[in-house]
């Protein structure tokens, strides 16, 4: 079977649209991702991990060959083994991936454009939702003939800059994973490389490196002692200073329904927003649900009739559902459910009475049958006579009915015996007239045989006239008869017994024809007939009809089967009844539907009681929904290590979740609940509602996996009645909530405790009317000061107070908030309370910072603004860790235009120490309008604080916050010193030699690194001495001959990633299988994107003496045998000499993909926060992070279940009849296991 060479552009996958609408790979035709590299929760937060590409693999088998993947785990090897490809690894800079499939027209160029534009990491989180690849291994069909052996490229496609020699040691580690796939799945690979790439290799690293004690000496400046002194930093003023944060674009996340109003619930806001919480950066979205049908199948077994009965009654009676028996129960299932569960036997009754009717029809017309059978057997008896006895028949003229054909076969079928024993009583007249006669005729015949045989001289008689002489005899007696004409007597018994048995041996149906050689004979003959058909048959066929039960097998099938109809029919028309009749006792409410039962009933009630086990359905009208769906970010081990390595380093938070949607939803009754808010504490999430039909507020407190189903059974942590238009705080950090009751002026506050399992009243009825001249103040705002038990009440007019839950009283100080701010927040630190106020800006403003706008109003009139990273370097810096392009310091500032008559968010900071009334700073905020309500502060990583919101625009951003409080540092620093790398001279203008004074050019430099005398630079070519090297052409030409200067050291960029990657394979892994399989030899092709063939031999020779030297590097440090490395083959060549086919290794299809398979362990499951979490073929799910009772099997039975083996277990399928070698392994974390 051929592979069609049509790819269709776009397969449809069964994962999410959030995870696919960004995949570029999904419109190039004959592309397939293999392997994937993707961000998964591990036991310490998100890490990178390689999964299979199950639908994309599903798809390129069944191309190769249809209906060989039926699933993960059904794979048909042996289908795929029938087909062959042929492969060539592929891998580099992407762009020249792209450019070499482009040129080798295997993509066109709407896709080649795409390819080279877009950017690849395994964060899908952070970029803009346009198609992208994932870094990967991917398979790129080539030939688009239908070829039997077709040729495809696997093409390793890489994450940005990860080859280079700056990238993050993550990148490398992913890139070395990669790599190594590659080279299992190929024996051939391509390097793709650019002229900068050929150019930056820097062909001495591998022969001229040092050993480790040499270069502990040279690393930094080892060997040299500094002096350090005491240095009074500049004293620290206290200060709120903001710079660029992350940008997410989360629009593919947001349903469509999201950003429309449900027609019933108007008033409900549907914009998404930010989860309030110290330590987490999590979002949440809302949408309507439209009323729907919601269909519920289970199980329920009943260990006897009472609970069986008492389960309708309590559906039925108190619970008020409407019941629909399913039409398709039998009979005997529906009599049960009607008896035993809703004991109504009232409603049977008439099926009763109509099946007693039936059965009645039964005998009725079973009776009427053996009467017409009667008749026709009778028929029968008549037709066998005419048949048997035809010359006697003719002459009666008796006018019987005559039976048909059909009607003899039908009673034949019917009653095979009867059939039989008519036969017999026609084919042997038992009527003694009839017997004599018969017997008086054989000993007549056998007399006058043996009589002429004898020659007596009574053969001289007429033999025929012997015969009726003896036949007509007088003498009735057969003895004596045989006796008259036998002379001797010693043998009459015997001829007596002769003639009995005789006569008996022969029918009278045969035997009758012999009566018609003499006429008086046959009219003797016929006369005894006419007496034996008239006095004895009849009664004869009436006898057989009256046992006629002893020889019936088959006699009312046909009633049977017409009866069996019958009460089918009737009991589907009884069963419609019966149904409807239940339906319309039972009409509304919620709908419970009996779709079948099983009944078990005991042989005896010593052995128990009768059992049920009912299948049901329920149907309910679910109103429309509030449906929540809360995404919480996490950053990357790669981004926690630049963190820590950077303070300014801005790390991008992602959304953990491949192949899915990453989010967790609950739905609420828009009509039952107001939603009030989400908080996260820590791990957990704490969801307010107030329940408008028992007014009441509750509280929802669990881990996000778990917080749906609490929230659907209505598990509430606490329920408490604070009043309608109580105000709420929350202290995450401290785990406290605040319930202010502005009716009252009370303050009530709840606590965790340390394990976070229950929630109890920490201060109880706290009076606040006394410091508020006994009138209740109108509070606006009510807000926990973190990481302290302070609450800042605001009123409306703007004025704040602190109160201190631990002295019971008001703070000194008071604060004027503006009156028009739209939230108030407490930083996380506790050290500031800021104000968030939109305004309309009249005049454009002179901002000395670049990126926000800033006035201190702690003295007036004078300006005490300072700029956030005080130099253009730090501006710089700032700007490219947001996750746009082009988001650099200008866009950060553009966010809202300062123009005349723009909408622009201010930030008054307050300083909780010295809690005064005028703000101590104002900044515009680079956020619009509308986010104001959404705006969180939140630390990342315990290190960074941000300012979080969620525009309108579905953008997750955060602008880094950086508070300073007023003190004086003090530090060690390094007294100067300066190093000279000593003085050069040239002996002549033409001379490419250097002389060096006070110089080491060993240390100093390396060939490639430029040599730069005043404005001129010149590359080392060759270092002969510390003070003796050689550049390249052309000579310094402004350089004063014989004359000693100063020189400067521009160190070369190398980069020899794209060759180094096999020495850092096979560094990590095994040089060799350790399972009994020989590992066939690898070639490497480096193929440069330059025009001039003119050096093609001369490069080919420096890479492979450099592959042969690296080699020998990784085998000396490693101690690792060569294994296949030995015959590792290197080569170079240009784009446009590159002939694929050429290139290709041919491989048996199945097993290409079991090898592939056997690159990926599967990770059955993974530890974190002290719960045991299985994994779905290798992958973080959260459908199977909530283990439940399944019926039949436990908590334990359902953790096995859901653990699944993925692909290995059609592999195991495979090779169950090999031998099985089972090798452990066993070491620390990224160790190469």
């Amino acid at each position: 079977m051929q592979m069609d060479s049509k790819i269709p552009d776009v397969i449809p996958e069964t994962t999410t649209e959030y995870d696919n609408s960004n995949d570029l790979c999904k419109f190039i035709p004959g592309l397939y991702r293999l392997l994937d590299l993707c961000k998964d929760e591990g036991s310490n937060g998100l890490v990178d991990k390689i999964i299979i590409s199950q639908q994309d693999v599903k798809r390129l088998c069944n191309k190769i060959m249809p209906n060989s993947f039926k699933s993960i785990s059904k794979i048909n090897y042996e289908k795929l083994n029938s087909r062959s490809i042929r492969l060539v690894g592929c891998y580099g800079r992407n762009e020249l991936i792209a450019k070499f499939l482009f040129i080798k027209n295997i993509i066109n160029q709407k896709n080649y454009k795409s390819m080279i534009s877009c950017s690849s990491s395994a964060d899908t989180s952070s970029r803009d939702y346009t198609p992208s690849l994932r870094p990967g291994i991917y398979l790129q069909q080539v030939d688009k003939t239908k070829n039997v052996n077709p040729l495809f490229l696997v093409i390793h496609w890489s994450e940005d800059g990860c080859y280079d020699d700056s990238v993050s040691s993550y990148r490398k580690k992913n890139m070395t994973n990669l790599h190594r796939y590659l080279t299992k799945l190929t024996d051939h690979q391509i390097c793709l490389m650019s002229e900068r790439d050929l150019e930056s290799i820097d062909w001495q690293i591998a022969p001229n490196e040092v050993s480790d004690d040499e270069s502990d000496d040279d690393d930094g400046e080892g060997g040299v002692c500094y002096d350090f002194e005491v240095k009074k930093s500049q004293e620290q003023k206290e200060d709120f200073e903001i710079s660029p944060g992350f940008r997410i674009n989360i629009s593919g996340l947001v349903s469509c329904q999201a950003q429309n109003s449900y027609n019933c619930f108007t008033n409900i806001p549907l914009d998404s927003s930010v989860v309030e919480s110290v330590s987490n950066q999590t979002f949440f979205t809302r949408e309507i649900l439209p009323e729907t049908k919601i269909t519920d199948s289970s199980t329920i077994p009943f260990k006897s009739t009472s609970e069986f009965r008492e389960y309708f009654r309590s559906k039925l009676e108190t619970q008020k559902c409407a019941l629909i028996l399913d039409t398709d129960l039998t009979m005997s299932k529906l009599e049960a459910i009607v008896k035993d569960g809703l004991d109504l036997k009232e409603i049977l009754q008439p099926y009763y009475d109509a099946l007693i009717k039936l059965e009645q029809e039964k005998a009725i017309s079973k009776e009427q049958i053996i009467k017409q059978d009667a008749l026709l057997i009778e028929k029968l008896a008549w037709q066998c006579l005419r048949f048997n006895y035809g010359e006697f028949e003719d002459s009666l003229c008796d006018n019987k009915d005559v039976i048909e054909d059909d009607e003899i076969q039908y009673i034949r079928d019917k009653y095979p015996k009867i059939t039989s024993k008519l036969e017999d009583i026609v084919n042997y007249i038992e009527y003694l007239p009839w017997v004599n006669l018969k017997r008086r005729f054989i000993f007549a015949r056998n007399f006058c045989e043996k009589n002429a045989e004898n020659n007596t001289h009574e053969a001289l008689l007429d033999p025929k006239k012997l015969f009726l002489e003896i036949f007509f005899d007088k003498e009735v007696d057969l003895r004596n008869l045989v006796d008259k004409y036998n002379s001797s007597n010693w043998w009459m018994s015997s001829i007596v017994q002769k003639i009995r048995d005789e006569a008996s041996n022969i029918p009278d149906c045969q035997f009758v024809k012999y009566t018609f050689q003499e006429v008086k004979i046959a009219n003797a003959f016929y006369d005894e007939y006419v007496n034996w058909r008239k006095e004895c048959f009849p009664n004869k066929v009436k006898g057989v009809l009256s046992k006629f039960s002893m020889f019936n097998i088959k006699p009312s099938r046909k009633l049977d089967l017409e009866f069996d109809h019958k009460k089918r029919e009737l009991e589907i028309c009884e069963i419609t009844r019966i149904c409807s009749e239940i339906k319309d006792r039972y009409p509304e409410g919620e709908l419970l539907i009996v779709k079948d039962i099983e009944i078990k009933v005991p042989y005896s009630t010593y052995f128990g009681k009768t059992s049920y086990r009912l299948y049901r359905e329920t149907e309910a009208i679910r109103s429309a929904q509030l449906k929540i769906t809360i995404y919480e970010t996490k950053i990357s081990q790669e981004d926690s290590l630049e963190l820590e390595k950077d303070e300014s380093f801005v790390p991008t938070p992602l959304l953990p979740g491949f192949g899915r949607n990453p989010g967790v939803s609950f739905e609420i009754d828009p009509e039952k609940y107001d939603f009030i808010n989400i908080s996260q504490f820590d791990k957990k999430f704490l969801v307010i509602l107030w329940n408008k039909e028992s007014n009441r507020m509750e509280f929802y407190f669990d881990t996000l996996r778990r917080l749906p189903k609490m929230i659907e059974q209505q598990i509430a942590i606490k329920k408490l009645n604070p009043g309608l238009g109580s105000k709420i705080a929350i202290n995450d950090s401290k785990g406290l909530i605040a319930i202010y009751s502005p009716e009252k002026a009370m303050l009530n506050v709840l606590g965790f405790d340390d394990e976070q399992t229950n929630l109890n009243l920490r201060y109880r009825n706290i009076q606040l009317l006394q410091y508020y001249n006994d009138t209740a103040p109108e509070i606006a705002h009510f807000l926990f000061i973190k990481n302290t038990e302070d609450i800042c009440f605001v009123e409306y007019t703007g004025r704040a107070k602190i109160y201190s839950l631990i002295n019971d009283s008001f703070r000194p100080g008071i604060a004027d908030f503006p009156s028009s701010a739209t939230k108030i927040l407490s930083t996380p630190d506790g050290a500031c309370i800021v104000a968030f106020t939109a305004e309309q800006q009249e005049e454009t403003e002179d901002i000395q910072m670049p990126d926000v706008s800033i006035s201190d109003s702690e003295n007036e009139g004078i300006s005490n603004e300072e700029p956030c990273d005080n130099t253009e370097e730090n501006n710089e810096t700032a700007s490219e860790k947001i996750d746009n392009p082009n988001s650099d310091t200008k866009n950060f500032n553009k966010e809202e235009p300062k123009k005349s008559g723009s909408d622009f968010v201010n930030a008054h900071i307050y300083f909780v120490e010295g809690f005064s009334q005028n703000a101590k700073k104002v900044i515009v905020l680079p956020f619009t309008k509308s986010s104001i309500e959404n705006i969180q502060f939140s630390v990342i990583d315990k290190r960074q604080i941000h300012l979080i919101t969620l525009n309108k625009q579905e953008l997750f951003q955060s602008v880094m916050v950086k508070i300073t409080h007023a003190k004086t540092q003090y530090r060690f620093e390094r007294q100067s010193q300066h190093i000279s790398l000593g003085q050069v001279k040239i002996e002549n203008n033409r001379s490419l030699t250097i002389l060096g004074k006070d110089t080491m050019f060993n240390r100093d430099l390396r060939v490639g690194d430029y040599l730069i005398i005043g404005d001129e630079k010149r590359q080392v070519s060759e270092i002969i001495y510390d003070n003796v090297l050689k550049i390249v052409k052309p000579s310094f030409d402004h350089f004063n001959v014989g004359q000693w200067s100063s020189f400067e050291i521009e160190q070369r960029n190398t980069n020899n990633g794209l060759i180094d990657a096999y020495a850092m394979v096979f560094t990590k892994y095994a040089t060799t299988t350790p399972i009994g399989r020989i590992d066939n030899p690898l070639k490497a092709t480096f193929a440069a994107d330059v025009s001039e063939n003119s050096e093609v031999a001369s490069y080919e020779t420096k890479i492979q003496k450099y592959v042969a030297k690296m080699f020998e590097k990784v085998k000396k440090e490693t101690k690792k045998p060569s294994g296949h490395l030995k015959h590792f083959k290197a080569g170079y060549t240009i784009f446009e000499n590159l002939i694929l086919n050429e290139e290709s290794t041919e491989y048996q299809f199945g097993e290409w993909i079991i090898q592939l398979f056997c690159l990926i362990p599967i990770q059955i499951a993974i530890a974190r926060d002290n719960e045991f979490v299985p994994l779905q073929d290798g992958v973080f799910s959260p459908e199977i992070d909530q283990p439940t009772f399944d019926e039949g099997y436990g908590l334990i039975g359902s953790v096995s279940k859901a653990i699944s083996f993925g692909w290995y277990e059609a592999i195991f399928e495979h090779y169950a009849d090999l031998e099985v070698k089972v090798i452990s392994s066993m070491g620390e974390q990224s160790c190469g296991k």
